[in-house]
């Protein structure tokens, strides 16, 4: 259960910050190009001008070091590893059912647990939200009829 509710956090944080970089990206441009296409617009209103200069060149100075790419790609890479626990955690719940050897089973398990522990290092480097880990949390307890 862990494993499916790193996925879905992960997966959903990726949305959130790539619509935020899409929403700054885009407004970044159009602020910039509207300060000169509307030059004549700006000479009745030279204080709106001044301010969507001063707010356009803040948001190009903090954009790299947001660096929102970066994020979004550390966050999809955490996914899909979190995915791939989640399937290592199923198999050996499989084997479980099956009668399987019992120190297989602790092996594998003890492998993936390793597994894990790197992936929540990673995750202190990023960004943390704790209603939408809730909210995630709440949405694997219903798939699981909890």
């Amino acid at each position: 259960m862990d494993a499916e509710l790193n996925v879905r956090y992960w997966k959903k944080l990726v949305r959130r910050y790539t619509k935020y970089d899409q929403f700054i990206k885009i407004f970044l441009a159009a602020i910039s190009s509207g300060a000169v296409a509307g030059w004549s617009f700006w000479g009745d209103y030279p204080w709106a001008w001044k301010i969507l200069s001063s707010l356009s060149a803040l948001v190009a100075i903090a954009l790299p070091t947001l660096n929102f790419p970066k994020q979004i790609e550390s966050m999809s890479l955490l996914s899909s590893k979190w995915f791939e626990l989640k399937i290592e955690y199923d198999e050996q719940w499989r084997k479980l059912e099956d009668g399987s050897e019992i120190r297989q089973i602790e092996s594998a398990y003890n492998r993936t647990k390793k597994q894990e522990a790197i992936l929540v290092l990673k995750e202190t480097k990023l960004p943390h939200d704790e209603q939408l880990l809730r909210q995630c949390f709440n949405e694997v307890k219903q798939s699981y009829g909890i």
